[in-house]
């Protein structure tokens, strides 16, 4: 398959806006992390960090050739998608996309979880 020169150059727009916004992100807890006076304070900006990345994972529709295509460009939606003939639709529960996005929030979840807790006190 041979790629569409329009689509790419709108996913590839579409991916330095996200870059930007994910500096913009990043930048912000760096902020945050400099104005912390505890390693508590530090764990907890950094884990707020880790949940926004997983988050901010570049798996929007704007991100995805296949979706720039077929909206944009043929204007058939989903029904005629080349990656859906082969992973599932990607709104349809169970396809390779649902499974990737079950994945990305049971990740986030994790890191809520895991990571550190609000209550957590270290000793000096």
């Amino acid at each position: 398959m041979k790629v569409n020169k329009k689509v790419k150059q709108e996913l590839l727009g579409n991916f330095k806006g996200w870059r930007k916004e994910l500096i913009g992100m990043i930048n912000e807890y760096i902020k945050e992390m400099k104005g912390a006076e505890t390693v508590e304070e530090l764990m907890r900006i950094k884990r707020n960090m880790l949940i926004g990345l997983v988050y901010n994972l570049p798996l929007r529709s704007e991100h995805c050739y296949f979706c720039i295509s077929n909206e944009r460009e043929l204007g058939n939606g989903c029904s005629a998608c080349e990656y859906g003939k082969i992973h599932g639709i990607c709104w349809h529960i169970g396809s390779d996309y649902d499974r990737i996005n079950q994945a990305q929030k049971k990740l986030s979840d994790t890191i809520k979880l895991y990571y550190y807790k609000d209550d957590e006190k270290y000793e000096e």
